[in-house]
């Protein structure tokens, strides 16, 4: 039997093996169930918009592109400019990237921060050349997000905070996987013990 959408998909999404298909005995030809989890497992989303009733074809998915983007400011209150302060011999945020860039999968690593001067100098700890340094909405985080997000044509954001030095890479890769695995909109890592 074939798995057949259930409803139209658009270009971008991911699908969920339970909810997103019904399955039949056709003459239609298409991806069965695990080459579908498959792609996706390999971190593939939808290339193309779908109907209700259609089959999946391998080149209906593409590679999707993935995006650490680390939030950070200087306006701490209680500890200022907390972000540049050095936890041996590095600062802070540049831990944070350093963490970041262990991750797998990633295409962009990129530093977010407000367009206000006071966040300008963080432009000089982007840790290494290839870190993304982009400016955006002071107040407004996920417009920050999404701004870079259009310009680099992101499909699924891992979201940092440039307060957490040391990320677990493998804590990330789990719930990448996770996310792509059950086809989610947002995953979190609820424990990590």
């Amino acid at each position: 039997m074939i798995p057949i959408l259930k409803q139209d998909k658009k270009a971008g999404e991911l699908l969920n093996i339970k909810e997103d298909f019904i399955y039949r005995r056709s003459g239609n030809y298409g991806l069965n169930v695990r080459e579908i989890e498959s792609l996706q497992s390999s971190f593939h989303i939808l290339a193309t918009d779908k109907k209700a009733g259609e089959t999946l074809q391998k080149e209906d998915f593409k590679k999707a592109v993935i995006a650490t983007v680390i939030a950070c400011r200087l306006k701490s209150s209680r500890l200022p400019q907390k972000a540049l302060l050095p936890i041996g011999g590095m600062s802070s945020v540049e831990r944070c990237i350093k963490s970041c860039l262990e991750f797998k999968q990633v295409n962009h690593t990129i530093l977010a921060t407000s367009d206000l001067n006071d966040d300008a100098k963080l432009q000089d700890y982007t840790y290494r050349g290839d870190v993304i340094f982009h400016k955006g909405d002071p107040e407004d985080v996920i417009n920050r997000y999404l701004g870079i997000a259009d310009q680099l044509k992101v499909d699924v954001i891992i979201r940092i905070t440039a307060d957490m030095p040391f990320v677990s890479h493998e804590i990330v890769y789990l719930t990448l996987q996770e996310h792509f695995r059950v086809g989610a909109d947002y995953t979190v890592p609820r424990t990590s013990a």
